[in-house]
């Protein structure tokens, strides 16, 4: 979702509120066990922090995010 309100578009919504990443940026030397976001991700749960995601194909797209299909759902 944070990435999706960074991307720049032709007539901009002055309404719509930038989505801002907070929260410890992993070490690419030593990333953290399970997703690569979890530590700045405002859904992350436990099996978030111990669980990789895999690549897979949800609604036409590539994601890597254990409960990808609920915010598919919820932007719908």
């Amino acid at each position: 979702q944070a990435l999706l309100s960074a991307t720049p578009t032709i007539h901009p919504d002055p309404d719509k509120p930038k989505i801002k990443i907070v929260g410890e940026l992993p070490n690419p030397l030593n990333p953290p066990p399970g997703c690569a976001f979890h530590k700045r991700c405002p859904y992350a749960t436990q099996r978030c922090s111990s669980e990789e995601p895999a690549l897979r194909l949800v609604d036409s797209r590539q994601v890597a995010c254990h409960y990808a299909e609920q915010f598919v759902e919820g932007a719908a």
